[in-house]
């Protein structure tokens, strides 16, 4: 299975989730931490499914620009 089926997985269950939490107490703080886990997991997939080229890395590497 491909990194980007098991995130694509991993999204629909926390929409799952999301879905049970409406019936739970706390509702509203469970969404503020599914809502991180989501933005993680699609960050990951955009990454996991874009083109090397389009990577950007966090850190630089270069000399100074003059």
């Amino acid at each position: 299975m491909q990194t980007a089926d098991k995130i694509l997985i991993a999204l629909q269950q926390v929409d799952n989730l999301e879905k049970i939490s409406e019936s739970l107490d706390y509702t509203k703080y469970l969404k503020k931490s599914l809502n991180t886990v989501k933005y993680e997991l699609r960050r990951q997939l955009a990454k996991a499914t874009c083109h090397p080229d389009d990577l950007v890395s966090d850190t630089w590497q270069g000399g100074t620009t003059s």
